[in-house]
């Protein structure tokens, strides 16, 4: 990067940025509410490589987090946490699917094998239904002892 042109400038300024290869191991990092906010998006691995890296930079004590990044990610991450609770409630709720009977087309044996697989299909909606429930009850339960906020490094005490 050129700071500034010709040479009595050049002598004027003497500061010249290094670069990232020369500072990524000693650096501070400064995160925004954005780089907290990418473990909702993100599947096993990535949480757990985000994980990895928030431990390290706390261990390193080069992980720095203004007051109003902590309270914009305290409000936003409850909004994560309810787009989340919301998407499972209507994947619930779509799993309606209407039956009928239709008494004319008792004794085919396609209708016959159409009503078994009717049966099949409604034990496991409901055990699905079940499921989503169970992680519904999870989702509801989560506050700062999640996996999340864990990775994030912030707890209730830092907030």
């Amino acid at each position: 990067m050129v700071l500034c042109v010709g040479e009595r400038r050049r002598r004027a300024v003497s500061w010249i940025p290094q670069t990232l290869e020369e500072i990524k191991d000693r650096a501070t990092v400064v995160v925004d509410t954005n780089a907290l906010l990418v473990p909702y998006g993100t599947g096993k691995a990535g949480l757990a490589e985000v994980g990895k890296t928030y431990k390290s930079l706390v261990e390193e004590k080069r992980l720095c987090i203004p007051g109003q990044v902590v309270r914009e990610f305290a409000f936003n991450r409850v909004v994560k946490l309810q787009e989340l609770h919301q998407q499972l409630t209507r994947k619930k709720e779509k799993l309606l699917v209407a039956r009928g009977t239709y008494p004319l087309l008792e004794g085919f044996e396609a209708y016959s094998q159409m009503c078994s697989l009717e049966s099949k299909r409604d034990k496991l909606i409901e055990e699905y239904r079940r499921a989503i429930d169970s992680v519904l009850g999870e989702v509801r339960g989560w506050y700062w002892n999640n996996r999340l906020a864990f990775c994030t490094g912030i707890s209730s005490r830092q907030a």
